[in-house]
């Protein structure tokens, strides 16, 4: 499985043409509907990263356009989208919360967060969220668990 998700991210730096999204999450079911899911965009080009440091190395040879953050164990949200931020100023960053919660979703947004979903939001949602992302827009998440897009009102 180890040899198949390298396989996709050489695929994926070949194609510029495509947005090229990282999908970090610790939990295999999450990542890999995730994955599927999105897999069906043809816009899109997927990896998949279960840790850090496979996470970094294709941050380092910039293979990512955006990066999907999901549940992390002992790890501060907002802290690492400021780091990543800081490190790669243009990586668009998605926050994936395990449900909604505008104090977190403001702050992860204050830090540089591009994007901040629940996981309870509909499928469709997240493809929705990456084009947004893509098209330079932000995309949020209301307090009822909704979206919201907007243009930003500066380039972060």
């Amino acid at each position: 499985l180890h040899k198949e998700y390298r396989r996709q991210r050489q695929m994926c730096i070949r194609d510029r043409l495509k947005l090229r999204v990282g999908v970090l999450e610790q939990h295999n079911i999450v990542r890999h509907g995730l994955f599927k899911h999105l897999s069906g965009q043809s816009v899109l080009c997927l990896s998949e990263f279960f840790n850090f440091a496979d996470m970094l190395e294709a941050l380092e040879q910039n293979q990512l356009d955006v990066l999907m953050i999901g549940h992390l164990m002992d790890s501060d949200p907002v802290h690492l989208v400021r780091n990543l931020i800081t490190r790669y100023p243009n990586l668009k960053i998605l926050v994936l919360l395990n449900r909604p919660d505008p104090v977190i979703a403001s702050q992860l947004q204050a830090v540089g967060a591009h994007g901040v979903m629940a996981k309870t939001q509909s499928l469709p949602d997240y493809a929705d969220a990456l084009r947004s992302l893509a098209r330079g827009e932000r995309y949020a998440m209301l307090s009822d668990g909704r979206a919201s897009m907007e243009k930003p009102l500066y380039d972060a």
